[in-house]
């Protein structure tokens, strides 16, 4: 069976995702020696060449038709093309993939452990704080909802059983006013967790059972506010709450792309 990561980017005004995808497929090379391909548009594409990144991939899958929704982030109202991860199924060219957000940095090979699996499919619950904080949103969609999963970083194979969850998501996402109605979810665009959570709810039906598993290790994050100090290779020091913090040789999602953004492009000067 063949085995790969996809990515998904679309450059936005601000955020150079085709670099943040570059950047990140030569560290998968490096820490997990596994092929890489990405989902994305021909602008985007024309910038990855620009900045000689479009030869890390092993495939280059073209999804023009993206839905666009403006957001805040860092104070900013910016336009997000992010929410085609639902055509992951149809689109991978791998009979096992690993989805996975452009923002996580890799420090380490733990994800190759999620190959060959046992079962078809992993979905990411368990999170971190570098700082300790402690998030409600991250473990309950609402007060009174259900439980959160990441859509930060998924392993699946291709197999009817992962192809009914895709579906579901993708149903989910055409419908999205509702949902969000129904599971009193009150931010005003779509994220990509609360279709995942969404959809894992349902597929486990009225008694929340357990549909797929866990990823058997915690997702490490930094919040869009925190500030990435400085960077290696197998680590990072970020800074937030007024306290500095470090994490080595394990990978970590860095919510702030314009923090991590200014060290990878010294990084790959």
């Amino acid at each position: 069976m063949n085995q790969g990561f996809l990515v998904f980017a679309h450059d936005n005004e601000q955020v150079q995702y085709s670099l943040l995808a570059g950047w990140q497929a030569k560290r998968i090379h490096h820490w997990l020696d596994k092929p890489v391909s990405i989902v994305t548009d021909h602008q985007t594409l024309e910038n990855l060449k620009r900045s000689n990144l479009d030869k890390e991939f092993d495939h280059i899958i073209i999804n023009d038709s993206t839905s666009n929704q403006k957001k805040k982030y860092s104070g900013q109202s910016l336009s997000f093309h992010n929410i085609d991860r639902c055509l992951s199924w149809d689109l991978t060219p791998y009979d096992e993939t690993i989805v996975i957000d452009t923002d996580i940095a890799i420090q380490s090979d733990r994800l190759n452990t999620l190959w060959n699996h046992q079962d078809d499919m992993l979905v990411c619950r368990q999170s971190n704080d570098l700082f300790g904080r402690k998030f409600v949103g991250f473990d309950y969609l609402s007060n009174y909802g259900i439980k959160f999963y990441w859509a930060t970083i998924c392993y699946f194979k291709k197999t009817y059983t992962t192809k009914t969850f895709f579906d579901t998501c993708l149903r989910i996402k055409q419908n999205y006013n509702w949902y969000s109605y129904v599971y009193d979810i009150t931010s005003n665009y779509i994220r990509n967790d609360h279709i995942w959570s969404i959809a894992l709810h349902e597929l486990g039906g009225s008694a929340n059972s357990n549909w797929v598993s866990d990823i058997p290790f915690n997702l490490y994050y930094t919040l869009d506010k925190d500030n990435i100090v400085s960077m290696t290779d197998n680590s990072v020091i970020a800074f937030g709450n007024d306290k500095l913090a470090k994490i080595a040789d394990s990978d970590l999602h860095v919510m702030n792309k314009f923090s991590l953004l200014d060290k990878i492009q010294r990084e790959l000067i």
